[in-house]
């Protein structure tokens, strides 16, 4: 059971949320009010009073399993079992193509590759997962038991929108009635459909846009920025001048002893910088052992920029201890070397989907884009175009290389390909 601060707002309760069904709905928190604490509160459901008992003198939740209600939360952990066994132990009649379909939702769809990869047990504690994997597994099985009720905690991936905006499109997939997401990070904050904001005291509601307007503590919240000083993009041949924007756009993640910071075979479209531990890259051979490339430590990256669209990894990176880093996403290097990220979100997103899948057809970006009306992309696309920032050919979108004249950031955009 979970104890909450006595002065928490009483009136905060599912029931009295009055969201329409379908929504899509940010989460925001003071800096002294835990998100997890606004969630547990909600995941009573429409049972107000379950979390009103007391117990030396702290409010707790009555013990009790609500099916209605699905609570996601970031200290995922997981169970010796194999992936089969644990989508079945939510819903019986899950066939393997949809759970294969449900993993490739929230970015897993490689751990469904391969014989018997659905057999395959976890580890204790699902310790063959990294902390990101967890959660991203948990937030399938979440859609799996299709609740009336939704309720995502603070994820890894909602840190930065590159990595975000893929899960909220296959949350978003399964038409969950509510959901309601903790935002990590106003770039994303236009894909939901409503924000709410919670202090102690109180909660209110509406747009982002709105609430940075009417209640100035939600503005300063999204004020103050992480410590960026030990991430020097210089390494990776950006010129100072150009790393401001890029700074904010830096995922941070912490791996225990043996986590996969990422796998041979997975998307390369991440650099990842080390802050602190230690990194072993290594491969896996045609006989099936891994063979050590070489031990990182702070101060290093690693994640070649292999910026084509569409290739892989060649090597694994696993944390010889506990070890944080920072990674910048393919589209977030591009689109901040091209002046791209003080755009509009609209202009973002098409830039970035159009990096990440390669040249693109209108109807292709409207698929990918659905949070935005078609409307929107059009007057997007006429302003990349005129700006010089796309080109049109045979009916497909492609992104302008645009190569800058410092020396130091050659060496980076000879590695970008656009197609």
């Amino acid at each position: 059971m979970r104890a909450f601060v006595k002065d928490i707002d009483v009136s905060l309760t599912l029931a009295a949320l009055d969201f329409p069904l379908g929504a899509l709905i940010g989460l925001v928190t003071d800096a002294d009010l835990e998100p997890n604490t606004v969630l547990s509160i909600l995941a009573t459901g429409t049972e107000d009073k379950n979390w009103r008992e007391t117990y030396d003198g702290y409010f707790i939740r009555k013990p009790g399993v609500n099916p209605d209600v699905y609570l996601v939360s970031e200290d995922a952990t997981g169970f010796n079992a194999s992936l089969r066994e644990q989508f079945l132990a939510v819903r019986e009649d899950l066939s393997d193509n949809t759970i294969a379909s449900l993993l490739s939702d929230v970015g897993l769809g490689e751990l469904a590759t391969g014989d018997k990869a659905l057999d395959r047990p976890l580890g204790p504690g699902a310790a063959r997962l990294s902390p990101n994997e967890r959660q991203r597994l948990m937030l399938a099985l979440g859609l799996a038991a299709q609740p009336r009720v939704l309720l995502i905690g603070p994820l890894i991936a909602f840190s930065d929108s590159d990595t975000a905006m893929p899960l909220l499109n296959g949350v978003r997939k399964h038409h969950v009635p509510q959901v309601i997401i903790t935002m990590k990070n106003p770039s994303w904050a236009h894909a939901v459909d409503s924000v709410l904001y919670c202090s102690k005291a109180s909660h209110t509601s509406g747009t982002h846009e709105e609430l940075l307007v009417s209640t100035p503590s939600y503005a300063e919240i999204w004020s103050s920025r992480l410590n960026t000083t030990d991430v020097d993009l210089s390494s990776i041949g950006i010129p100072a001048g150009q790393t401001e924007t890029l700074m904010t756009r830096l995922l941070t993640e912490r791996f225990e002893t043996g986590d996969f910071i990422y796998r041979q075979g997975a998307a390369a479209d991440r650099v990842v910088f080390i802050i602190s531990g230690k990194v072993e890259i290594a491969t896996d051979t045609a006989t099936g052992d891994t063979r050590r490339v070489a031990i990182l430590g702070p101060g290093n990256h690693c994640g070649d920029l292999r910026l084509t669209v569409g290739e892989e990894r060649s090597e694994n990176a696993i944390a010889v201890e506990t070890t944080v880093t920072r990674s910048l996403s393919r589209e977030a290097i591009s689109a901040g070397m091209m002046g791209l990220l003080d755009r509009t979100p609209a202009e973002r997103r098409i830039v970035s989907s159009i990096l990440r899948e390669g040249s693109s057809t209108f109807e292709e970006l409207s698929a990918r884009l659905t949070e935005f009306e078609p409307s929107d992309l059009t007057t997007a696309i006429d302003l990349l175009i005129s700006d010089g920032a796309l080109r049109i050919a045979d009916g497909k979108y492609s992104v302008l290389q645009k190569r800058a004249v410092k020396a130091g950031s050659r060496a980076l955009l000879d590695k970008l390909t656009f197609d």
